[in-house]
This record gives structure tokens, sequence and C-alpha cells, in this order.
């Protein structure tokens, strides 16, 4: 949980350093891990250094997720009022339904505004409920997104959601609820090479535990105009290729005998190649125009540098940076 996290921090100071917009997003369960019988003041340590490290790198949002609620939502909300950027949509007081954070937040980056929306799943498992307390309430996510956005609609030129609900969740979120161009997704601790289209929406997500730093780059040209992923023309080349290695193959096994299997699985190789070629066309012409983006996974490798004053605090903590 801290093993990266002196990396991370000078990772993203190296960034900085070029000049170039960027920020700083986590969609949540941040702060606390589901271990048993784990020091109760060694965690709280590790929280406390989470929320220094994450302020230092000048974090834009931060998303509530479930397990963040570990220690009790006071922490949360002392945290918030230090200045760091919580964010839910959905997570409210039971007594009154007033949502106990900002539902979301609006960040400027060069010349865009981009409003980040906060969401975790719509119940809490049993650990969770207990350790959170009766006072919190958790709000129908999907709904929760509706409202958010029509709020933030004329605001921003696109919208991202920070989502601790899930693979599947985001993929309902992705088809029920309009206007959202990304949902930076956890929960599941994923490792999502490439982006996943539905809708409008392209749906990622970066592993767990921090041994990976996502990173998006945008280049934005027309808002309000649908966004291109750089990456697919690519990823369609290397599909191709290893077709075309499938397709020759099966004319091999032809020419050594007529075999009715192989040939009608030719015909739906061919047919695929001439649906990949024609989807790889329209991949190139939007690579270079318009608004697009690329999706990257950065390891936070031992043989990357570390910021020298967040592992002082880890060892001052004497914490272990497991």
């Amino acid at each position: 949980m801290l093993g990266g996290l002196a990396r991370r921090v000078e990772l993203v100071e190296k960034i900085r350093s070029k000049g170039n917009p960027h920020l700083v997003v986590d969609s949540g369960d941040l702060f606390f891990e589901r271990k048993g019988a784990a020091d109760p003041q060694k965690v709280l340590a590790k929280a406390e250094i989470l929320a220094k490290a994450y302020k230092k790198m000048g974090v834009a949002a931060v998303n509530v997720g479930d397990l963040d609620l570990l220690a009790g939502v006071d922490f949360l909300q002392r945290k918030a009022g230090e200045g760091l950027p919580l964010i839910s949509a959905n997570l409210a007081e039971a007594s009154t339904g007033e949502l106990l954070f900002k539902a979301y937040r609006v960040v400027e980056a060069g010349s865009f505004k981009i409003g980040f929306v906060g969401l975790m799943g719509p119940e809490l498992d049993p650990q969770v409920r207990k350790a959170a307390g009766e006072k919190v309430s958790l709000l129908d996510p999907w709904e929760a997104a509706k409202k958010t956005l029509e709020e933030l609609r004329g605001k921003v030129d696109f919208v991202v959601v920070l989502s601790d609900m899930g693979m599947a969740r985001d993929q309902r979120l992705a088809k029920e609820v309009e206007g959202i161009q990304f949902i930076l997704g956890g929960h599941d601790g994923r490792f999502v090479s490439s982006a996943e289209q539905q809708g409008g929406s392209w749906l990622l997500q970066s592993y767990s535990k921090g041994m990976y730093v996502g990173s998006l780059r945008l280049r934005l040209e027309e808002p309000g105009r649908p966004i291109w992923d750089e990456g697919r023309a690519s990823r369609l080349e290397q599909e191709l290729a290893k077709l075309d290695g499938r397709i020759d193959a099966h004319r091999k096994a032809q020419e050594r005998g007529p075999n009715p299997s192989v040939e009608r699985s030719l015909k739906q190789l061919e047919e695929q190649r001439i649906r990949l070629k024609q989807e790889l066309e329209e991949s190139r012409k939007k690579r270079d125009r318009g608004n697009r983006f690329s999706w990257r996974l950065e390891p936070l490798d031992p043989s990357l540098p570390e910021d020298r004053e967040v592992t002082r605090w880890i060892q001052e903590a004497g914490i272990q940076a497991d």
C-alpha cells in the first residue's frame, strides 16, 4: 500500500517539471485495506501519510471508496477539512439525506474545465457498515450521477467519473447515464491495459494497491465532440497481424486437402479481416485529429527513484513500506 507511494510522488514531480497541464486523481479505496488483525495505530498512521502525500502531489479529486470508511466517516471529514479534495455524489447523512462530501469538483487544465464526480456502489458489506456506523447511507449511484451531471451542464467541457463500484456497475453507468466521457474505475483491482467503450463513455482501471499509475493523456481540440482512442489503431494492427497468421495456417491446411470445417473457419476469418481493416482505416483517420486520448499503465518498480520527503515520513512513522 505504501511501497510505491514515494515513487508515485516522485513520478508526479517529474511530470510536473515538464510544464504540461496535468491532474492527479484517485478512484477510491485509497486509505485502508480489508485486512484482519492489523495494528489500528499503524493503519491510521499509513492513512495520514497517504493524505499528506496526495496533498503534496496537488491531487485534484479523491473519490470516497467503501474501504475508506473502515475508520469511520469522521476521519475522512477531518481530512476534507484539512484540504484534501474528497468527493462523493452518493454518500449521505442517513437522517437528513444530505451529502457528506461535495458531489463533484470542477478543475481547470489548460483552457478546459473538467468535472470530476465521485461514486461508490449502492450498498456496504457488513464489515464496512459496522465501521461506518448507522449515520451513513448510500444513495442510488445511477440516480446520483444523473442529478450531478444535470448540475454540471454548461459548467464544464467534459465529465470524468471516479468510480469505486466495479467494472460491471461502471458498464451499467455508461449505458444508463449520458454525458460521461471517462469512467476511471476501481474496487475490482483489474489490470486494464486498454480502454473499453460503452456508448459515449470510455472505461478504465489501473489495478490495485498503488502498483501502477494510470496515465491518461488527452488532446482536446473540439469540446463537446467525441473523444477517440489513439491507441486503437496500433492494437488493430497487432490483431490483424495475428489474424493473418491464422488465415495463412488455414490456407496451408486447405492445400493439404479440402476440409469443409477448415473452409468455413477460413471464410469467417476472412470476413473478420475485412471488418478489422475497415475499422483500422477509420481509426487511422481519427488518430491525428480531433479529440483523442491515450492510456498507459506505468509500473512503480522498485528501481524507480523515490521522493525523499515521503520516504522520511514512512521511516519516521516506523511503518514498513509494504
